[in-house]
């Protein structure tokens, strides 16, 4: 089943499973939600249909939920562990001592942004970025770290100059408590004075937040029907693909069919032509018959004819012998 990763400051504090499912349910069916308690922050959803998933993460990274800005990924790892719970492969990302703080950033930059843009310096872990144009990342070891300080501090970042400095804080104070513990605070104590700020200025931001919905509704709409309107612009991709394939078979057909005409037709020239050859051939045959015959006819008449002058010659002589034997005897 696809799972989402989703990671905040308030998740297993103030933020527990009904919360998530409220608000993750409007993407489509939810197969479980689990979040971590021991060391909160971070939780897993398990949708249905990937669909859903690539849904939810597009509309809600970055995204607040009851004070707390979501981080919403989706999750590497398919394993579901015994009792509902998900454990094994489906952990937090990699944590590191190798940590930078960069400063500058536009307000519209995302942590998955970040991340892409860091990313060129070598193994990047972790980021997150905070709404005040501060963010941090993580890399897998000193040199990736060192890389990005050297490659990316002074450099322009979506068309702000960032500053990246080693977070030495971080590091100096025993690793990502103390971090994850200042930024905590900070937005403990802001909590507090938005609390005591007045009734008119709650509905303000109320009205405020009401209008980010709405927005954050068109937008989403926006992106549905952008969503539509790439599956139109595919599906008339697809069906000309088709006629192109249709008019290619159709092509080939009519070409196959002319060679086949073609063939048939030298065939019956061929054929035709065998038939006049015999028909000569017979001809000719029958017309040397014809004259051996007549030669063979004009033999035997010359030959009748000399048998005939013979025979006339012979009783010519006969009759001469006669007279002159009749005139002896006389």
């Amino acid at each position: 089943m696809p799972q989402i990763y989703v990671a905040g400051d308030r998740l297993g504090i103030d933020i527990f499973q009904n919360d998530l499912e409220d608000v993750f349910q409007r993407y489509g069916r939810i197969n479980n939600v689990w979040v971590a308690r021991q060391p909160p922050g971070f939780g897993f959803i398990e949708y249905e249909d990937q669909r859903d998933a690539e849904d939810a993460v597009q509309d809600m990274d970055g995204r607040e939920v009851r004070g707390c800005r979501l981080r919403v990924e989706e999750s590497r790892s398919r394993g579901k562990g015994k009792g509902g719970g998900y454990r094994g492969g489906n952990r937090a990302p990699e944590r590191t001592e190798f940590r930078v703080k960069v400063s500058g950033l536009p307000r519209e930059a995302t942590w998955k942004e970040l991340k892409d843009w860091l990313r060129g310096a070598g193994r990047i872990t972790y980021a997150d970025i905070s709404g005040d144009g501060i963010g941090c990342a993580e890399f897998q070891t000193r040199r990736d770290m060192e890389e990005a300080i050297d490659r990316f501090d002074g450099a322009r970042f979506m068309g702000e100059r960032v500053r990246i400095d080693p977070d030495d804080a971080y590091r100096g104070r025993g690793g990502r408590d103390s971090y994850d513990d200042r930024d905590r605070d900070y937005r403990r104590d802001d909590r507090d004075d938005r609390g005591r700020r007045s009734r008119s200025r709650d509905r303000d931001r109320e009205r405020d937040r009401d209008d980010d919905d709405r927005g954050r509704d068109r937008d989403r709409d926006d992106r549905g029907r952008g969503r539509r309107d790439d599956d139109r612009d595919r599906d008339r991709d697809r069906d000309r693909r088709d006629d192109d394939r249709d008019k290619d078979r159709d092509r080939r057909d009519d070409e196959r069919r002319d060679r086949d005409r073609n063939r048939d037709d030298d065939d019956d020239r061929r054929s035709r032509d065998r038939d006049r050859d015999r028909d000569d051939d017979y001809d000719r045959r029958r017309d040397d018959d014809d004259r051996r015959d007549d030669r063979d006819d004009a033999k035997d008449d010359d030959r009748k004819s000399d048998d005939r002058d013979r025979d006339r010659d012979r009783d010519g002589n006969d009759r001469d012998r006669d007279r002159d034997d009749d005139g002896r005897d006389d």
